[in-house]
């Protein structure tokens, strides 16, 4: 599989909460095996633009090298979220038909608090993922964030489409996306036949535990 991580870095996130961002990415990719024959795995980092702290699939190689990187990302709480830059970048550059390998699916995970400033651009840019054969699943944080706009960042598919109350609730959700990832990595499957498997259908469930009451706002709705 080739996993892409959007992660928004705008100025409406504080440190502490990018900070659960990060933890979040890491509990993520500990549940996939990681290396040049299974999963690799994509980072891009968005606010104004697309930052410098953004790096490719086969940058890290090796589980404990891509957590550690990912630990390392450094927030540069952008102006603006320009959400359909982080996508364009995505697409174009981080998994290109030169970039990507022809015979693994190919999945991204959108992570945002807040709209981007172009709304109808997001929806183009997230139907252009689409039609790349990118699964687009969106997280969003928060109650500001419309449903609206992450269903385009998802190409309309509302079963790929989730929404986090709370920062804080975010690492409780990452068997839930880790298993709507290989779902969508099946679904890639069927559509067309791989020459070779992929070790990335079963996530490690024990890596999400919370301790949250169950009285409190739900930590994950799948629209």
């Amino acid at each position: 599989m080739e996993l892409g991580l959007v992660l928004d870095a705008s100025q409406s996130i504080s440190f502490k909460n990018f900070r659960l961002i990060k933890k979040f990415c890491q509990h993520l990719v500990s549940s996939f095996e990681i290396d040049p024959d299974n999963t690799r795995v994509a980072v891009t980092l968005f606010g104004r633009k697309v930052y410098n702290e953004s790096f490719a699939l086969n940058n890290y190689t090796t589980k404990e090298k891509l957590v550690e990187a990912i630990g390392k990302i450094k927030h540069r709480r952008g102006k603006y979220t320009k959400t359909f830059k982080g996508l364009s970048y995505l697409r174009k550059t981080q998994m290109s038909a030169q970039v990507v390998r022809s015979d693994v699916p190919k999945i991204a995970v959108v992570l945002t608090d807040g709209n981007s400033q172009n709304e109808n651009q997001t929806k183009n840019q997230g139907l252009k993922a689409a039609k790349a054969g990118i699964t687009v699943i969106s997280v969003g944080v928060d109650n500001e964030i419309r449903y609206q706009e992450l269903l385009n960042i998802a190409a309309g598919d509302s079963g790929n489409v989730f929404n986090v109350t709370k920062f804080s609730y975010l690492d409780a959700t990452v068997t839930k996306i880790g298993e709507k990832i290989c779902e969508a990595v099946e679904k890639q499957k069927a559509k067309k036949p791989v020459t070779k498997t992929s070790k990335t259908t079963k996530p490690v469930t024990e890596t999400s535990k919370t301790t949250n009451p169950v009285f409190e706002a739900p930590h994950i709705v799948n629209l």
